[in-house]
């Protein structure tokens, strides 16, 4: 691994973690003081939906500007935004809006965080056979800093000053600007710049004239879809016949396996037919699905959820080589923005869509909360089961490969 990327990846790992640190544990103070579910509901929307909405706008930004300038400006303006929080959780006053500002704000720096990051990793390699090994690399910094920071934060809030959370994200950030400055980022020559409002265009025209783009966007969003109503669901499934510590146990089980996915894809580099390999991965998490609605056997269960793990990092190292490979990396900002935007709103579908069904739909049908949850896993593995099927016998997908 070249040095450069190395310490790119380390950087922005830190980022990432400091990130998922604050909102994390923003989420449990917050619930603490009020004791109410609508407002922890409220920080989780704050951690979602601005980068969401932002990322439409920050494609063309990323494709304009140096991406180690903005991947510098992203650390420094977190530091800041940290730093306010800092300021806030050492008083003693409420912080119920404040801590909704910042939460806010640090999803939206986020999000152009995100776009620049993933736009920057093709800059390291012309070969597109190690992209999947790069992005594996990635997907593990995402997999550490998701299993870590909890485990921080917890710790920091039970034995130590909830300010100290602010601290060590401001801390983080800080270092991660200060070594980004010290190795040579491999840049593009900036052409022409682009408005955002063309930038957006251009992100959906490149995208539009590729019939085999299309589809394979399509199936990008249906996986976030089904895997988003999987997450969303389990906490809820468990808990109708089973303990918070066995779901703890099933949550850190899953956490594992996506550390394997990440280190499997790492090593291995995955298959020469990356198109192939997403589809089978896909077909993974299906049978995945559909087995945790199965039965209430808690080792079929936790096997389950630790193979959907597993392969969830593989999907998407596999999937972003693709589009790697596809776009060129002086439009990646603008395209990606316009992927991000449809696969993020798709994964939020889930989150908001498979509850809605569970409750209308299958509860009823089959009288029991646990039995309709079951049936919803059920359903969302069966159909991605289907997808993964159908989709291997399209020619235009398997032209993506050429």
């Amino acid at each position: 691994m070249k040095k450069s990327f190395a310490v790119t990846w380390l950087s922005q790992t830190l980022v990432i973690f400091s990130v998922v640190l604050v909102v994390f544990s923003a989420g449990i103070v917050v619930y603490n003081e009020t004791g109410s579910l609508t407002s922890f509901g409220l920080i989780v929307l704050c951690g979602y939906v601005p980068e969401l909405l932002i990322i439409p706008l920050a494609g063309s930004l990323v494709d304009r500007v140096s991406r180690k300038t903005v991947l510098i400006a992203c650390s420094l303006l977190q530091a800041a935004v940290f730093s306010f929080y800092f300021l806030i959780l050492m008083q003693d006053a409420s912080i119920l809006k404040s801590t909704y500002f910042v939460i806010a704000t640090v999803s939206a720096i986020a999000g152009v965080h995100r776009l620049a990051y993933n736009s920057s990793i093709a800059l390291f390699s012309n070969d597109p056979q190690i992209y999947p090994r790069l992005n594996g690399v990635v997907q593990s910094g995402l997999a550490s800093a998701h299993i870590l920071a909890p485990l921080v934060a917890g710790l920091l809030l039970e034995y130590a000053a909830s300010w100290t959370i602010a601290a060590t994200a401001v801390i983080a950030c800080t270092v991660s600007a200060v070594a980004l400055t010290t190795i040579d980022f491999p840049e593009l020559q900036l052409k022409t710049a682009t408005t955002l409002k063309n930038g957006w265009s251009l992100g959906v025209r490149h995208i539009k004239k590729s019939k085999g783009l299309r589809q394979f966007l399509a199936i990008h969003a249906f996986s976030n879809f089904s895997r988003g109503a999987a997450l969303v669901l389990f906490t809820p499934l468990i808990l109708t016949f089973s303990s918070e510590a066995i779901l703890g146990s099933l949550r850190s089980t899953a956490g594992a396996g996506l550390a394997v996915g990440s280190l499997l894809i790492t090593s291995w580099g995955g298959p020469v037919k990356q198109v192939t390999g997403v589809l089978y991965a896909l077909l993974m998490c299906g049978i995945a699905i559909a087995l945790i609605g199965i039965s209430q056997n808690l080792v079929l269960i936790g096997v389950a959820a630790f193979t959907l793990c597993v392969a969830t990092p593989i999907l998407a190292s596999l999937a972003h080589s693709i589009w790697q490979h596809q776009v060129p990396v002086e439009s990646q900002g603008r395209v990606f923005a316009v992927r991000d935007t449809v696969a993020g709103a798709a994964l939020a579908a889930g989150y908001v869509v498979s509850p809605l069904v569970t409750d209308w739909v299958f509860v009823p049908l089959s009288e029991s909360p646990g039995k309709g949850l079951s049936s919803t896993y059920l359903a969302t593995g069966l159909l991605t089961i289907t997808l993964a099927i159908v989709a291997a016998r399209k020619p235009v997908l398997r032209a993506l490969e050429r």
